[in-house]
């Protein structure tokens, strides 16, 4: 796994994804610097931060969103809609780096057993 830490993506395909290199402005506000990057990869997980733009759930209908701004998950990460999963700064907790990567780790246990058509049981040595 390899974090690029700020990007924005300005065009994707099957394997190749373009990103434009952000900077820190004097506010710590990220902004384009005009240099451009393009990764190879064969999965794509965004981590945008603490403000999350929900829209494109919008369209999918059954997924619950708090007046908070978050999506209602179970224990397992899923939303009510089947095999549609959710976490970090876009679930009701708290908010770090740690937690998100957390969700990460719980959540592919969770879509692993989904998918395979059982319940995945966490053993009681894992934190999560």
């Amino acid at each position: 796994i390899k974090i690029n830490w700020l990007r924005t993506i300005r065009q994707l395909d099957n394997t190749n994804i373009e990103v434009e290199v952000m900077a820190l402005d004097a506010e710590g506000k990220p902004v384009p610097t005009g240099k451009f990057e393009t990764l190879e990869a064969d999965s794509l997980i965004l981590a945008l931060g603490q403000e999350v733009d929900l829209s494109v759930l919008e369209s999918i209908p059954g997924v619950r969103v708090n007046k908070e701004g978050v999506v209602q998950v179970g224990e397992n990460l899923m939303t009510d809609v089947p095999g549609l999963f959710a976490g970090g700064d876009m679930v009701p907790s708290e908010r770090t780096v740690t937690i998100a990567t957390g969700h990460g780790k719980k959540a592919a246990r969770h879509m692993d057993a989904w998918l395979r058509g059982r319940l995945y049981h966490k053993p009681l040595s894992y934190p999560l």
